[in-house]
């Protein structure tokens, strides 16, 4: 008797785990890769001609580009007559940076060429992609936008070789990287008389970030030397050819308003300026108030926020 209840169990605990291994099995990997959850396909499950003209294109849904998000659409040219895939997607000045990101072509079997273009909502070629620097994949980049956009991408096959292989990868990728750097300013004080701007101390960041750099925001930081003799403080800060922006000041770190989320490529590099001005007050000198006739501001750093093409050298 007890050594059938055993066998009972053990064939209890070998259909458990039969069944669960079934369930597992069917349910969808906890562990998939990124690049199944973010895979959209198109023409490998679509009608021949589904998508072959603007006004049957095929809906992207881009619910999120940013923090290097990206989005990965599997086409296919069917059937041996199809060559040319219409996609449309909306952008947001959200995503990417200001609404601008990169579409890239890859994928596409050896001695075939395809290309990619750019339509606006008017069903207009407003852009042609670009070669990659090392291999026969295609790179195009969206516009700046102040307003939710609507575009379609154009895929042409140039040259089919193979009809029955005939796929392709279209990537919509957020490929702008958020950066910080911050650097003290020399020399490590500055002085001036009151109501005059002083001499800007500096620093040189010429060619120190990649060329696609925009600025994001920028915080100056400085510190009054031993002499407190100074009040209505400011400061003027230059970075290249971008400013210069005046902001009050009263102590520590501070914005500076003007920068903000620029669309002007390759300005982090260059010649970064900061400088002082404020009205002189008088001081306790030997037990006496006294004009000192200087004020000096010492300790300048400036900290920026920046972005870069990730896909530069694409």
């Amino acid at each position: 008797m007890i050594m059938k209840s055993r066998l009972a169990i053990r064939y209890g605990v070998m259909i458990f785990l039969c069944c669960a291994l079934f369930v597992f099995a069917l349910t969808p990997s906890a562990f998939a890769a990124i690049s199944e959850v973010n895979e959209t396909e198109s023409d490998l499950y679509y009608p021949a001609g589904n998508n072959d003209n603007p006004t049957n294109a095929q809906l992207i849904t881009l619910t999120a580009l940013w923090n290097d998000d990206w989005r990965v659409v599997r086409g296919n040219f069917k059937p041996v007559s199809d060559d040319v895939d219409f996609y449309k997607f909306t952008l947001s000045p959200l995503y990417g940076h200001n609404g601008q990101i990169a579409i890239t072509l890859d994928g596409v079997p050896a001695g075939d060429s395809y290309d990619i273009e750019l339509w606006d909502a008017s069903e207009t070629k407003i852009a042609d992609s670009v070669k990659s620097k090392t291999s026969n994949n295609r790179i195009i980049r969206t516009p700046s936008i102040t307003a939710s956009t609507t575009y379609y991408v154009r895929v042409v096959a140039n040259t089919k070789l193979n009809a029955a292989n005939s796929k392709y990868n279209l990537t919509f990728r957020n490929n702008w990287v958020k950066k910080t750097v911050t650097s003290p300013l020399s020399p490590s004080s500055v002085s001036t008389t009151s109501n005059v701007w002083s001499p800007n101390a500096l620093y040189n960041n010429a060619n120190l970030t990649h060329a696609s750099s925009r600025i994001l925001r920028v915080w100056a930081s400085a510190e009054k030397t031993s002499v407190q003799n100074s009040t209505g403080n400011m400061l003027r800060v230059q970075i290249g050819s971008k400013g210069p922006y005046e902001v009050t000041w009263a102590a520590g770190e501070r914005e500076i308003t003007g920068f903000t989320n620029s669309p002007t490529d390759n300005e982090v590099n260059g010649l970064w300026q900061a400088g002082f001005k404020a009205t002189e007050i008088q001081v306790l000198v030997g037990g006496r108030l006294t004009w000192v006739g200087i004020m000096g501001m010492q300790s300048f750093k400036l900290k920026v926020e920046y972005v870069e093409d990730s896909l530069a050298n694409f």
